[in-house]
């Protein structure tokens, strides 16, 4: 086949007029973030997710957008059927993001994001030093979470892979902003690809 006949004969891709769509798959937290609404709108009982029969009927429209992101008020990484979500939301040719805490970063959920397709990883901190960020983050860890970065940098390098992506996202209040500089320090050390700030005062 000439090359003019593979050209006009490519399949047309959808158009994707929208950067991104967001699906809060969770709204249960681990965290009790002092800045944070779910640490006090919490209420007794189940914790609180998307059903995946659900989140299913949204597949048809992701044709429609870039990237989906798996994340809202809550934990992503606490939904049992996350990993699932991701590859459907894959499989829709869309890129896939989520933010975490963190506290869920280890072995087995390293491995997951890559077999899921993962495309970016967002991970919220809030200080430098374990005092500040565990006092901001309660129920948190710092250097757990760090611990969890470096050891997807590492699997990256491993694999030899560009994605996911890893992202700090770093809360600014009075009380964390003098640690920005040791923040941004670490999370170059440990192999972070983007480093954002939130102005939260």
């Amino acid at each position: 086949m000439s090359f003019l006949a593979k050209l006009f004969n490519r399949k047309k891709e959808p158009e994707r007029f929208l950067q991104a769509i967001q699906v809060e798959v969770s709204s249960t937290c681990n965290a009790n973030c002092t800045f944070c609404p779910t640490t006090y709108d919490k209420e007794p009982g189940d914790p609180q997710f998307l059903s995946l029969e659900l989140f299913e009927t949204l597949l048809p429209y992701f044709s429609w957008t870039r990237w989906v992101y798996l994340q809202g008020w809550g934990e992503p990484f606490l939904h049992p059927d996350l990993w699932k979500m991701a590859e459907l939301a894959n499989q829709q040719g869309v890129k896939v993001g989520l933010t975490t805490n963190g506290t869920h970063l280890n072995q087995d959920t390293v491995a997951s994001l890559f077999q899921a397709g993962v495309d970016l990883i967002s991970v919220s901190l809030a200080g430098a030093e374990p005092g500040t960020h565990n006092r901001v983050r309660r129920n948190t860890d710092l250097e757990q979470i760090l611990t969890g970065i470096g050891m997807l940098a590492e699997e990256k390098k491993k694999r030899k892979a560009k994605q996911p992506a890893i992202k700090v996202s770093y809360m600014l209040t009075k009380d964390t902003v003098s640690e920005l500089p040791q923040a941004l320090k670490r999370a170059y050390e440990l192999g972070v690809n983007e480093f954002y700030c939130t102005n939260l005062d």
